[in-house]
């Protein structure tokens, strides 16, 4: 079965895909905004833009357990400033972070939509299908140490310039 076929069977069935969904974002007060955004984008196939994941980027992809796509915009992240000049480098930054916000929930619910497939819906019962895909789900906090770290190297250097350090 490809996956828009599959798709199309979870939410055939709008109480198990509210269930699973409840499971995998494993957060009473964010999955309401969770629920409407993959009905904009999965019923009615809008583009959900996420704002959070435009402003905080890598670090809110491994917040979402998005570790692949968030390694991918930390090494564009990286490689950029050592390519482009500045002045370009300031202008492609904002572009990427607009097209991380816009990929954002289509890439979340494709990742969620994965794990049902894996935790095996419409083959095994459905209690141990929901259990699976909360073991999968949630939030990695180690985000907040990522940030953290980020942060404390921002300040740092920061500092270090405008004491006229080197710049590293």
């Amino acid at each position: 079965m490809q996956q828009d076929d599959f798709v199309r069977k979870v939410l055939e069935s709008k109480d198990d895909a509210e269930k699973l969904l409840a499971a995998y974002v494993s957060d009473e007060r964010t999955f309401p905004s969770y629920l409407k955004i993959m009905e904009k984008s999965y019923r009615e196939g809008a583009l959900c833009f996420n704002a959070v994941a435009f402003l905080l980027g890598m670090v809110y992809f491994v917040y979402n357990k998005l570790y692949l796509s968030g390694f991918v915009i930390f090494l564009i992240g990286v490689v950029l400033p050592y390519v482009l000049p500045a002045n370009t480098f300031f202008m492609v930054s904002i572009v990427m972070s607009v097209i991380v916000g816009a990929v954002f929930s289509k890439l979340y619910f494709m990742r969620f939509f994965r794990i049902v497939r894996k935790a095996g819906y419409g083959e095994l019962p459905f209690d141990e299908v929901l259990s699976r895909v909360k073991e999968n789900g949630g939030k990695d906090n180690a985000a907040y140490v990522i940030f953290g770290v980020m942060l404390a190297i921002t300040l740092v250097k920061m500092y270090l310039l405008s004491k006229g350090g080197a710049d590293f």
